[in-house]
């Protein structure tokens, strides 16, 4: 949300199947080991970036990887998808 043309501090979840790409630590993002496929929080979030994850899941499972996003989505919430197409011929 906007004020006076600043954002305000924002909660940051930060999910990966591995541990290997967190960084040691960071103040403002709290990071988790799991699968964003079967993932599920009671917390609900105004933006959803993702980068990188549609092109590594399974086609049969990305419908369950969208209806997730969705369910962690605040009515009105934005989400962004980023992908690297480098791998396409």
């Amino acid at each position: 949300m906007e004020n006076g043309g600043k954002f305000r501090a924002a909660k940051r979840i930060g999910i990966d199947i591995s541990s290997a790409v967190f960084p040691p630590e960071h103040k403002n993002i709290e990071f988790v080991q799991g699968n964003v496929i079967s993932f599920t929080t009671d917390r609900r979030f105004d933006v959803i970036f993702s980068d990188n994850v549609i092109k590594h899941t399974a086609l049969p499972e990305l419908p369950s990887h969208l209806r997730n996003v969705k369910n962690i989505m605040i009515r009105g919430a934005n989400y962004a998808n980023a992908q690297s197409l480098s791998w396409i011929a």
